[in-house]
């Protein structure tokens, strides 16, 4: 079956060699048809539709002499004609003209600030060409950072969308996801980078142009993308094709875009049969955004003042309860009745959550914090494409380190809670001078009879793959404590449980060095005492710059969180780190004072703001927006975004 595969392959190839490229697409197709697309296959069809595809005309909008070089040079499909089109002029006209000129079957657009992936336009163009039914075929983008070069987050949402409207790849009714998008306020079809449409159909239905008069450029390209989908046969290709460049914040440029907007929708939703109702105006935007940019939008009119003073607190294991736990302290001194739980899924009237999976449309009031000072940093700096805030009232972020991320994120409307983020500080932060646990903390330490004067911490993140044995035998024989933290884990996570249990009955009592404190314990505790810290990955070497103790990561132990078990990354460079044949080596360097803790270097304001006042600006903030408060100083703590918001329809 192989060799016949490879022989009808060298046959096809042979056949493009020889110049007879109808004949070979007859065959690719019938292949495909048969037997499926491989590398090869995908190669061979790319040759033929650049060898036998049909012109495509590209209508560069606004764009320099260099910007339309550049695609044009990135571009392997190069049967294109192109036409500069400055929108200064009546830009619907002119778009309508070129297309009339033009003999191209098919027209797509190109504006600045986009980078296109090589294939663009001959994807967009294979789809066009396989799905006769389909007029307009539209790519998803993402989103770049010019000064960092990072892809902030694919299109999460329109792909959501996209499969709530019909399945991958096929073709949907234009008017019917336009009426979607206008509904729930949000642009599922990017802008006109990302369309592709045949000529001929864009000519026989342009008519919202004359039903919908521009007044702007904006709104008439606004005019230009709902032609593409209005009364349209849509296929959606779900691959990203177009890169948008991150532009930054500019107030005025984004009325102006969102004005042009609510004209167009306003007007579209009549033709559609929808309500005109005001309070939906500059729904689309983030709170944050529209604060910043409309005039008439106040605080005020968030506040809800028909909620009791009643605190839930969700947490699944004593991590969670720890981050959780100054919080409620401060509110139940100011009168509120406070209630811990492990069923997320509880309904509350305040609740407060730091979980991963959290249910906040089950309160009428919603906070969310962070779970860890590590939190999914495989995908930093957008966590939020995987763990939204979009459903939760606030959101508290606990530095300058972390500010940052969501200020480089925030364009996504789902990184954004509805009443806006705020800079207020690490909860566990404000118990570090407190009397009452510096008290705890040294009657904890006096049960433990340490032995020497010097004591190095192991807390990793999980246990696994005998990683605390690899600690204990390559540090017992210094003249140090070795303290082990294990973290407190729900019950769902038995294989990780029996790993700690199995550790410990292996070393607990054979060395007078060897010291545990509990899971349950806060690990507060055991930063205070120790000296030294050695992890993983885990964000207790982040929590250990509350103490300005310094940190060795092992790159080489594993972390079961993946199939096969990955290395453990560590993106911070103020951790030392090593291999596990090196640890014994580099915690002597430390002992004797030869290798300098890079913490020492570092203001922990960095990821630790607002110390000792975190807990009060967090229920301060709550307070304003329940009525309790008439004002809160910790409102001038909120977190701008950097970057204009995604989804405009431009």
């Amino acid at each position: 079956m192989e060799n016949s595969i490879e022989k009808i392959k060298l046959g096809i190839l042979h056949l493009i060699n020889g110049g007879n490229y109808e004949e070979a697409l007859k065959c690719l197709n019938s292949y495909i048809e048969k037997i499926g697309i491989d590398e090869d296959v995908q190669n061979y069809q790319n040759i033929l539709y650049t060898l036998l595809g049909k012109k495509v005309l590209v209508l560069c909008i606004d764009c320099t002499r260099e910007t339309i070089e550049k695609f044009l040079n990135s571009q392997i499909y190069k049967n294109l004609e192109v036409v500069s089109i400055q929108s200064k002029q009546d830009l619907v006209s002119q778009v309508l003209d070129s297309c009339l000129q033009s003999g191209c079957p098919y027209v797509c657009f190109w504006e600045e600030g986009r980078k296109a992936s090589p294939i663009k336009i001959l994807r967009m163009l294979q789809f066009m060409e396989e799905n006769g039914d389909a007029h307009t075929s539209l790519c998803l983008q993402n989103y770049e950072e010019l000064e960092e070069g990072i892809v902030s987050g694919e299109e999460f949402v329109k792909k959501e969308l996209y499969q709530n409207c019909g399945e991958e790849n096929k073709i949907l009714l234009g008017t019917s996801i336009l009426l979607q998008s206008l509904e729930n306020e949000v642009n599922l079809f990017g802008n006109l980078s990302c369309v592709m449409i045949r000529t001929s159909s864009f000519l026989e239905k342009s008519i919202l142009h004359k039903i919908i008069e521009p007044q702007s450029k904006e709104e008439a390209k606004i005019i230009l993308m709902f032609s593409c989908i209005f009364e349209r046969n849509v296929q959606t290709i779900q691959e990203e094709l177009v890169t948008f460049e991150e532009r930054k914040l500019d107030l005025p440029i984004l009325r102006e875009k969102f004005e042009a907007y609510e004209s167009i929708k306003r007007k579209m939703g009549h033709i559609l049969g929808l309500e005109d109702r005001e309070e939906n105006k500059w729904k689309e935007l983030p709170t944050v955004y529209r604060r910043l940019s409309y005039e008439n939008d106040s605080r005020e009119v968030y506040k809800n003042q028909e909620i009791a003073k009643k605190m839930t607190f969700f947490y699944t294991d004593k991590g969670e309860y720890f981050n959780l736990e100054p919080i409620a302290k401060e509110a139940e001194k100011r009168g509120y009745e406070v209630k811990f739980t492990k069923d997320i899924k509880e309904e509350a009237e305040i609740g407060i959550y730091c979980q991963h999976i959290c249910f906040p449309e089950n309160a009428k009031f919603s906070v969310i914090l962070l779970h860890d000072m590590m939190q999914r940093h495989d995908i930093w700096p957008n966590i939020w494409t995987r763990e939204r805030w979009n459903q939760f009232d606030i959101g508290i972020l606990p530095g300058e380190d972390w500010t940052r991320r969501w200020s480089r994120s925030a364009g996504w409307n789902f990184a954004n809670p509805r009443l806006g983020v705020y800079e207020l500080g690490y909860p566990k932060g404000d118990d570090i001078d407190n009397s009452a646990f510096l008290e705890e903390v040294e009657e904890r330490k006096k049960r433990l009879e340490l032995k020497f004067p010097y004591t190095v911490l192991y807390a990793p993140s999980w246990e696994n793959d005998e990683k605390e044995d690899d600690f204990v035998r390559a540090l017992q024989s210094l003249e140090v404590n070795l303290l082990i933290k294990q973290a407190s884990w729900s019950k769902s996570f038995q294989g990780v449980i029996r790993n700690i249990e199995e550790m410990r009955k292996i070393h607990e009592g054979k060395y007078d060095n060897v010291y545990y404190l509990e899971p349950e314990e806060s690990i507060l505790v055991a930063l205070h005492i120790c000296d030294l810290i050695v992890s993983d990955e885990s964000s207790v070497m982040v929590e250990g710059l509350l103490y300005k103790k310094s940190s060795i990561a092992v790159q080489d132990w594993l972390i079961p969180d993946t199939v096969p078990p990955r290395f453990a990354v560590v993106p911070n460079d103020y951790v030392h780190k090593c291999k596990k044949v090196e640890l014994r080596e580099q915690v002597e360097l430390f002992i004797k004072g030869m290798k300098e803790g890079k913490a020492r270097d570092r203001q922990h304001k960095q990821f630790f703001s607002n110390m000792g006042m975190c807990c009060s600006d967090i229920v301060d903030l709550i307070e304003f927006y329940t009525g309790e408060k008439e004002n809160s100083s910790c409102l001038s703590k909120e977190v701008l975004p950097i970057y204009m918001p995604h989804g405009l329809w431009d």
